[in-house]
């Protein structure tokens, strides 16, 4: 009675991972990749086919550029310097006011005089620093412009705090300018980049697929191959992220001039 060789193949699973969300997309691509390459192509060395190599080289390359792209769409790597800078002025301002509070309440009798005008200035220009970075600059920079101005300047000399004042004006200004070039670097993204990046992993990933499987059947012997591990990993994979990563999918849909894009993320 004739026997039926059962080859191992990497099951279908790329329409799984087109549906994913950006971040698993660039998981499962990324443990994919690591698999063909610390499973075959390391293991193999020399003895790696040329396909396959080729196959990965484009497959890590791809991997990259998504990576890239995800990067750009979620983090500019100005918003830390962004929230420290805020947390500065926020510390200045803070600091600033307190010191013409108690020298209102403690201080000699024209800085008792000249106190409570500068903290009506701090309220009329409602200055506070859990409000969002953009109003709160706008806020700071009118009430820095009023302090430098006289009669409210005269109080500032009598107060001690010209020093404090200039400093919360660097400050709100280096907000203010980290702001805009983060505005200006999130302006040149091209929205529809990560969804070309997908695009092009699931391209090559297909490829690499279909040639591991291709080598797991012709070079089978005796029953196995030089791939059935990495093969048997892999699908072990596959049903690890059905499982615990690609449960949660989101559409979100991103202004693109006069039409809607809409993409996984």
């Amino acid at each position: 009675m004739a026997t039926t060789t059962k080859f191992h193949q990497i099951n279908q699973f790329v329409s799984r991972v087109e549906r994913a969300t950006n971040a698993a997309h660039l998981s499962w691509m990324q443990r994919f990749a690591d698999r063909i390459n610390t499973l075959i192509i390391v293991p193999l060395d020399t003895d790696c086919p040329a396909m396959i190599q080729t196959a990965y080289t484009a497959l890590a390359a791809a991997v990259t550029n998504e990576d890239n792209c995800y990067k750009i769409i979620t983090r500019s790597e100005l918003t830390d310097q962004i929230h420290d800078a805020d947390q500065a002025r926020d510390n200045t301002f803070i600091g600033l006011r307190t010191m013409v509070e108690a020298l209102g309440r403690v201080g000699t009798a024209a800085q008792k005089e000249a106190a409570p005008r500068v903290l009506q200035a701090m309220r009329d220009y409602q200055v506070s620093t859990s409000e969002n970075y953009e109003l709160e600059s706008t806020h700071i920079a009118q009430l820095v412009q009023q302090l430098e101005l006289q009669p409210l300047s005269d109080d500032c000399t009598t107060l001690a705090i010209t020093s404090l004042v200039s400093q919360l004006k660097t400050e709100n200004q280096q907000v203010q300018t980290l702001i805009a070039q983060r505005n200006e670097q999130q302006a040149g993204i091209d929205a529809q980049a990560m969804q070309r990046a997908r695009q092009a992993a699931d391209l090559v990933y297909v490829e690499t697929v279909m040639v591991v499987n291709a080598f797991a059947v012709v070079e089978q012997q005796q029953g196995a191959s030089p791939y059935d591990h990495a093969i048997d990993v892999v699908n072990q994979d596959e049903d690890y992220y059905i499982q615990h990563v690609f449960t949660k999918t989101q559409l979100k849909k991103v202004k693109i001039g006069s039409g809607d894009l809409y993409f996984y993320y």
